[in-house]
């Protein structure tokens, strides 16, 4: 019996990410995020649009999700979050239509120390060398 390797890999995955608490699953998005931004990154510089675009739309889908969870009623600070959520959104399908390697590091940029803090967050540190 043949066994999909891409569907038993995508079903391990999910199923990682379902036993995940709230804020590792939060960091393990910002990761698959950044992941997501390298990878995009290395296709425009290889020419590979095609993998631009996927990487590009999961990045997408990913911020998507993180704005459709922010909650303004238990963090005062939700509002100033979703605001650059829906920036990076909208960067991100910028840079998708023009494969605009800069757009993608400037993006990856600012979300690097969001995810770091994030990081610092879950496993109760206070400092971190910058990246």
């Amino acid at each position: 019996m043949a066994v999909n390797t891409n569907n038993a890999r995508a079903r391990f995955v999910a199923d990682g990410m379902a036993t995940l608490t709230g804020p590792r699953l939060l960091v393990a998005l910002y990761g698959r995020l950044l992941r997501d931004l390298d990878d995009a990154a290395d296709a425009v510089r290889l020419g590979a649009m095609v993998e631009v675009h996927l990487s590009l739309t999961h990045a997408q889908d990913i911020l998507h999700e993180l704005l459709l969870a922010l909650d303004g009623d238990a963090w005062s600070a939700a509002a100033e979050l979703a605001e650059l959520y829906d920036w990076l959104y909208r960067q991100l399908v910028s840079a998708n239509v023009a494969k605009d390697l800069d757009a993608i590091e400037t993006c990856r940029a600012l979300l690097a120390p969001l995810h770091d803090a994030w990081v610092d967050a879950v496993n109760g540190t206070t400092t971190r060398a910058a990246s």
